[in-house]
């Protein structure tokens, strides 16, 4: 059988990520394993013979951490497979959730080299991704599944101490180097210049007063905590202000959030050797000492090269990027995915895990242990710039409205995206003197208003001074993806229906800044693919990730999909009763050819939905005002409309023979023209309600725009130009309020008279109720028909009644009076 899986609403995104790799060489002139070409037992600057490289007592240290946001409403209803109530009785995603066969819903995969381009959704056809494309993945549970094959090397958390991520919040996934207190994960990024490791005594090290990041999780969502120590020279945490209890919209970015949702994970990195750096076994003449190094262990005797420079799990191109000083863009990219049945075991085939969300992540190579000075390191490659900045989303656009498009995936940065350059600014303590910018656990610094005050790079705990969301009283508000996760009203709401899998979704989702003069979305045929153009304010089609309805083809003989026909295939069924005609269940099980016919869909349409009103015959305005309540630019449209559906300027030559010339009719009537000469030929999209304004302006009809809500100016929470919701809204409204059916009826009233005698069941029946139920429906009334009166005398006397009921004018409904009633 063939399986197609749907487009869930992403729960979860990835905004941010960085890694590092400290190589921790050192200038040794101790014996070492004379692997080196020299051979030479001493220091890259000794007088006579001196080394090509550092050498390796200590084992590299590779670093990631991604952060995870939350994008959902708690308004809204979320999905109980996903989500559980956490410690304070509100619901949040539990990202550790183990579906049936101890199958864990979420997981990340990490993906290198060309594989990075690839689908990981798509497993067939041209260039498929493969299982081995998977380097390594991490399941935020205990165990790894024993079952799942395709993920490489498994990472697995180690505590159940795991809180779920409430709706808005955000989450911290990173590797970790020792355990502080039971409970605080560490990473420390390089060395303290003081530390000694000679000395059997862990304080020497200076840990507490070494770059870092900590990893508290906790149960409580409210009791977890996410920090960066020590990363700006002499820098003073500010005083802890008093946290907010009430979001207040439009606030300055002062206020604090509550502490990110903190996740380690054991033996995490992107850059170390997935199964981690092998320990020498005899006969080599190197052991190592787990212990040694105050407890960081060590080599003896060291290695007299590099260890990333041999190793036998990179290609030629990974290896020179440890042998290489810098930033390096695009190292690997990370993808989230999840069981596309969580209530199912995952199968490769009938329950994959499906792609949510993508980031690249930069790797930045460096030695925290000894700083060569102003020199490159002997023995290394030519340094490229250090950019110790966090990947963020929103950092690879350059528009400042067009980074706040949370929904949209990043791209890898290249030169020009690096903003720290050789960064002078130090930690005088560290080895590696780079300032670790960032924003992990709160919002991107792409996202927040520039007159809002300097971040604190250290982010002490507790004293987080940012918001969770952005600052919209300067620039625009994050884009809205509009998701209908209920029945719909009308089938116009299928426009805001994703025409890419999960795997694209995130990196097709587009819209339009400011749309250009003389554009047309009429003339664009779908989404562009990734890859060939990436420029969000492309304004032919302003949402990429949408189906576009509206295309139309050069030449009205041309072929074309017409994705315009799908609405007049589909309905949104009436809620009025009476519109549909019901089968017998029985009936559509006996009848072979009724199979598709079963219920819920044992029913057809009578084709007369009341409440609607004909739009070909409204020819007042106050009938088109009343459609449009609450839409003031569609009320001020009546003149366009009309225009368009009766053109009144050329309505009285000899060429069209009615005065209506391009009535409201389904698209596949496009071309059902009079062959007179001049007619315009439509095409389909142009004789819906997809229409154009005219022929010389091809805005949507009945799509909003920023002129029609406040006078030209784009409102920040509704802005047309952002959101497809908003510029497709007054399609939604009236979708299921107009009609093309005539709405005219003729209705002939008969009114006779006969002789009636009243009937009652025989005492047997009244204790069976089969009996009284087929009684009360040949007796509804309890009474029996006679003869009309008259029939005998030929004396018989019928009344007649003529009535014309118009529908097209909406009236009011009063018991008792007569609104629409003319004699």
């Amino acid at each position: 059988r063939q399986i197609v899986w749907g487009c869930e609403q992403p729960e979860l995104l990835l905004t941010e990520a960085v890694a590092g790799h400290d190589r921790r060489t050192e200038d040794l002139d101790t014996e070492g394993d004379d692997d080196d070409a020299a051979g030479s037992p001493t220091s890259t600057t000794d007088p006579f013979n001196p080394d090509v490289d550092f050498d390796s007592r200590l084992r590299p240290h590779g670093f990631a951490f991604v952060e995870i946001y939350n994008p959902r409403n708690a308004i809204t209803a979320l999905p109980t497979e996903l989500y559980q109530n956490d410690t304070n009785g509100n619901p949040a995603l539990a990202l550790n959730r183990i579906g049936p066969g101890g199958s864990p819903v979420w997981r990340m995969i990490v993906v290198k080299g060309d594989s990075q381009q690839k689908d990981p959704d798509n497993r067939q056809g041209a260039n498929p991704f493969l299982a081995t494309d998977i380097e390594r993945s991490v399941y935020f549970t205990a165990t790894a599944p024993a079952a799942v094959t395709d993920h490489g090397v498994p990472y697995v958390v180690p505590t159940a101490n795991i809180a779920p991520i409430p709706p808005g919040r955000y989450a911290v996934v990173g590797g970790y180097r020792r355990i502080e207190g039971g409970n605080s994960y560490v990473t420390t990024i390089g060395r303290h210049q003081s530390a000694n490791d000679a000395t059997n005594n862990v304080a020497d090290m200076k840990y507490s007063e070494t770059r870092r990041i900590v990893l508290t999780p906790n149960v409580d969502p409210n009791a977890n905590n996410v920090v960066v120590q020590n990363n700006e020279a002499d820098s003073a945490a500010p005083p802890a202000p008093t946290p907010d209890t009430i979001p207040i919209p439009n606030t300055s970015l002062g206020g604090v959030i509550p502490p990110p949702i903190a996740i380690p994970v054991t033996n995490f990195s992107v850059s170390e050797p997935p199964t981690g750096y092998p320990t020498p076994m005899p006969p080599s003449p190197v052991s190592w000492d787990p212990n040694g190094a105050n407890g960081e262990g060590d080599y003896t005797p060291p290695y007299d090269t590099p260890l990333d420079a041999s190793r036998s799990d990179l290609d030629a191109d990974d290896q020179a990027v440890f042998m290489t000083d810098g930033t390096h863009t695009g190292y690997r990219r990370i993808f989230l995915q999840r069981l596309a049945n969580p209530l199912a075991p995952w199968h490769p085939q009938s329950n994959p895990y499906l792609t949510v969300d993508s980031t690249p992540i930069d790797l930045t190579v460096f030695n925290g242990i000894e700083d060569p000075g102003a020199d490159d390191e002997p023995g290394m490659q030519a340094s490229v710039d250090v950019s110790f900045v966090t990947h963020e989303r929103g950092l690879t656009t350059t528009s400042p409205i067009s980074r706040r498009v949370l929904w949209r995936s990043e791209t890898e940065r290249n030169a020009a995206d690096i903003v720290t350059p050789k960064d002078a600014a130090t930690r005088n303590s560290s080895e590696f003197r780079y300032t670790l910018k960032h924003s992990l656990g709160y919002l991107n610094l792409t996202y927040r208003d520039t007159t809002s005050p300097a971040m604190n790079p250290n982010v002490p705990a507790n004293s987080i001074t940012f918001d969770g969301a952005p600052d919209s009283t300067n620039v625009g508000t994050f884009p809205w993806l509009t998701w209908n996760n209920r029945p719909y009203a009308n089938h116009f709401e299928l426009l805001q229906v994703p025409c890419t899998s999960s795997s694209q979704l995130m990196r097709q989702f587009t819209y339009t800044e400011q749309p250009t003069a003389g554009a047309s979305v009429y003339d664009t045929i779908t989404t562009l693919p990734p890859g060939a153009s990436d420029n969000p304010a492309n304004p032919k089609q302003p949402f990429r990730h949408l189906m576009n309805f509206f295309y139309r083809p050069p030449n009205v003989n041309d072929d074309s999909p017409n994705f315009c026909n799908i609405l007049d295939y589909v309905e949104v069924p009436s809620r009025f009763a009476g519109t549909r005609r019901w089968y017998a269940p029985a009936l559509t099980t006996a009848l072979g050819q009724m199979n598709e016919y079963k219920f819920p869909f044992s029913s057809s349409s009578r084709f007369r939905i009341p409440g609607r009103v004909n739009i070909n015959t409204i020819f007042d305005p106050v009938v088109w005002n009343s459609l449009w309540q609450g839409f003031p630019d569609m009320q001020a449209r009546w003149e366009e409309f009309r225009e368009s559906r009766d053109n009144i300027d050329i309505a009285n030559t000899p060429y069209y023979p009615d005065f209506t010339h391009n009535p409201v009719r389904p698209a596949s009537a496009a071309q059902l023209m009079p062959p007179v000469e001049n007619m315009d030929q439509r095409r389909p999209s142009e004789v819906g309600l997809l229409r154009p304004l005219s022929a010389t302006d091809e805005t949507p009809m009945f799509a909003r725009d920023p002129g029609g809500i406040i006078g030209g100016t784009p409102t920040n929470f509704n802005d047309p130009y952002r959101n497809s919701y908003f510029r497709y809204q007054p399609l939604q409204r009236i979708g299921n309020m107009v009609t093309t059916h005539s709405n005219v009826y003729a209705v002939w009233i008969t009114v006779g008279y006969f002789e009636v005698t009243s009937v009652s069941p025989h005492p047997t029946m009244m204790a069976d109720p089969v009996a009284m139920a087929a009684f009360n429906r040949q007796y509804p009334d309890g009474y029996t028909l006679g003869p009309e009166l008259g029939l005998d005398t030929g004396t018989v006397e019928r009344h007649r009644a003529f009535y014309i009921i118009d529908r097209s004018i909406p009236v009011a409904f009063e018991p008792g009076r007569n609104h629409n009633v003319d004699k």
